[in-house]
């Protein structure tokens, strides 16, 4: 039945875990799942009760109008948890003991982090992380990181180009920037915005004269 509604659920990317028990993640997946047994034979029993079986598209649509909600995030959790488990499985095999030891070193986020110092003058570094993803093959993500001023007017591209998992950092130095007017930058608030996929974050900073 599913198949005549799957359009209606839409799948949102999110930071991958690594799970440091499996069975007791897989449990706690199955019995969060069990609670909503009820309500799919509630709605099993109206929708038959109103079509009068349970094989007709009369059935199928007041099966889904009850059970919609419970549904559409039962598949959308679902699936982050079935591709948390593969991620945890990845890296285990490349791991020749597999320990939460080793796999700590390993990026299983992205991250901006705040640029330090700030507030700054002229000169500031900006870090930011690109997780280990069995997704990628190997090929790297593309990665643009850019700096605006307040009006939302684009300052500087920082980043621009395919990297591999790993840790960044790169400098901004505001005294060879200059201003859409042609002169040097001022003294205020100015934003940094790093999009990585689907992935994308935004900081603020402040620069001192």
């Amino acid at each position: 039945m599913i198949q005549n509604f799957q359009s209606q659920i839409v799948y949102e990317g999110d930071t991958l875990q690594y799970i440091d028990n499996l069975p007791d993640f897989v449990f706690e997946m199955i019995y969060d799942n069990y609670q909503y047994v009820d309500s799919v034979l509630y709605a099993d029993s109206v929708a038959e009760a109103y079509a009068g079986n349970h094989n007709s598209t009369t059935y199928y649509n007041k099966f889904w109008e009850i059970a919609k909600g419970f549904t559409i995030g039962l598949f959308q959790r679902a699936s982050y948890k079935l591709t948390c488990i593969i991620y945890t499985e990845w890296i285990n095999a490349g791991s020749s003991t597999g320990t939460s030891e080793e796999n700590n070193n390993l990026i299983t986020g992205f991250n901006l982090y705040q640029n330090y110092p700030n507030p700054f003058n002229p000169s500031t570094k900006i870090k930011f992380t690109i997780p280990n993803s069995p997704l990628s093959f190997g090929e790297g993500q593309g990665v643009r990181l850019v700096v605006y001023d307040i009006l939302g007017n684009e300052i500087a591209t920082l980043v621009n180009e395919i990297k591999q998992a790993g840790s960044y950092e790169i400098e901004l130095n505001t005294a060879s920037l200059p201003s859409r007017s042609g002169s040097v930058l001022t003294s205020g608030i100015y934003f940094y915005t790093i999009q990585i996929g689907n992935y994308t974050e935004t900081k603020k900073m402040v620069m001192l004269r």
